[in-house]
C-alpha cells in the first residue's frame, strides 16, 4: 500500500473527475446509455491503484466492465422496479424512487469486483452501506436532476454537471473510507489496543 495517499481523497476525487466527464459524456447522443459506467469503473481502479493495492490488468478490465454493465442495469432496473412494479410517475417523488432504485442496484453491483480484489475492502460493511449511500444519492440524483432540468432556466444538460460527480464521488468516497487501512487502525487504537 501506499502509505502517501488516503483512500478517502484518492477515491473521492477521482469519483467526481469521473462523475464530470460522465456529465460531459451526455451532450453526445448514445453515449450516456454506458460511458458514465465506464468512466467511473476507471476511476475506481486508479483510486485503487494509487491508494491501496495494485490489481492485475484483467481484474481492471473486470472492474471497468462491471462498473459499465453495472450503469446500464441501473438504468434499466429503476425505471422497470419503480415505473412498471410500483407504478410510480415522473415527478419528483416518482424520480427519487427510481433513483434510489437504480442508487442501490449501481453501488450494489460495484462492491462485489471491489471486495474480491481489494483485501482492505471490509466487506460485510461494504455490502451494507455502500449500497446504502448509492439508494441516498441515486435519489437525489433523480430529484435535484428532475428539478434542475424542469423548474430552472439553466436545464438541461446542466443538471448531469451537478448530480454524477455527486452519485459517483459519493459512492467512491464511501468505498475509500471503507477500504481504508488506516481507519481501522485508528479504531483499534481507540479500543486500546497497540499497532
Amino acid at each position: 500500500m501506499n502509505d502517501k495517499h488516503s483512500p478517502a481523497v484518492i477515491f473521492t476525487m477521482s469519483g467526481l473527475a469521473s462523475g464530470l466527464l460522465s456529465g460531459l459524456s451526455v451532450v453526445v447522443p448514445g453515449l450516456v446509455v454506458f460511458v458514465p459506467g465506464f468512466l467511473f469503473g476507471g476511476a475506481l481502479c486508479f483510486a485503487i491503484q494509487k491508494s491501496l493495492t495494485p490489481i492485475a490488468v484483467g481484474q481492471q478490465l473486470v472492474l471497468i466492465v462491471v462498473s459499465g454493465v453495472a450503469y446500464f442495469l441501473a438504468e434499466i432496473g429503476g425505471l422497470f422496479f419503480g415505473a412498471y412494479l410500483l407504478g410510480v410517475d415522473n415527478g419528483l417523488f416518482g424520480g427519487a424512487i427510481v433513483g434510489a432504485i437504480s442508487g442501490c442496484i449501481g453501488a450494489t453491483l460495484l462492491v462485489f469486483p471491489l471486495i474480491t480484489f481489494v483485501e482492505e475492502s471490509q466487506p460485510e460493511l461494504t455490502l451494507l452501506l455502500t449500497p446504502f449511500v448509492g439508494a441516498i444519492l441515486g435519489s437525489a440524483f433523480m430529484v435535484i436532476g428532475i428539478f434542475i432540468s424542469d423548474h430552472t432556466p439553466i436545464g438541461h444538460p446542466w443538471d448531469d454537471f451537478l448530480v454524477f460527480p455527486m452519485w459517483q464521488g459519493g459512492v467512491a468516497a464511501t468505498m475509500g473510507v471503507l477500504c481504508d487501512p488506516e481507519s481501522d487502525r485508528m479504531r483499534d487504537l481507540d479500543e486500546g489496543e497497540t499497532i
